[in-house]
C-alpha cells in the first residue's frame, strides 16, 4: 500500500494519474503501477542481490515461487556451475 501525501492510502486512479506523465519518458515500456512493482522485485534480486526470503517478504508473496520467477540466471554463473559440479572430461 502506498502512502499519499496526506497520510492517506493512496488509489488505483491516484496513481495512475500520478504515472500518466511520465509514460513519454519511456515510450518503448509500458508504465504502470505493475510494471513497476515487478521492476522493483527484479532489481531486488537481480541488480541488489537480496535474499530470496527477505525479497518474498517485502513483496508479500506468500510462496517462495512467486518470487523466485523474477530471478534471472546469468549464463556465464550457469556454466561454471556446470563446470564445477558436473565438469566433462
Amino acid at each position: 500500500m502506498l502512502i499519499g501525501h496526506r497520510g492517506e492510502p493512496e488509489t488505483v486512479e491516484g496513481i495512475a494519474s500520478m504515472l500518466e506523465p511520465l509514460k513519454g519518458l519511456f515510450p518503448d515500456r509500458p508504465l504502470n503501477a505493475k510494471t513497476i512493482r515487478c521492476s522493483v522485485i527484479a532489481n531486488w534480486l537481480n541488480v541488489y542481490k537480496y535474499r530470496l526470503k527477505d525479497v518474498q517478504e517485502w513483496a508479500g508473496h506468500k510462496w517462495p515461487s512467486s518470487t523466485f520467477r523474477y530471478k534471472r540466471m546469468d549464463i556465464a554463473e550457469q556454466r561454471e556451475k556446470i563446470k564445477k559440479w558436473h565438469p566433462l572430461k
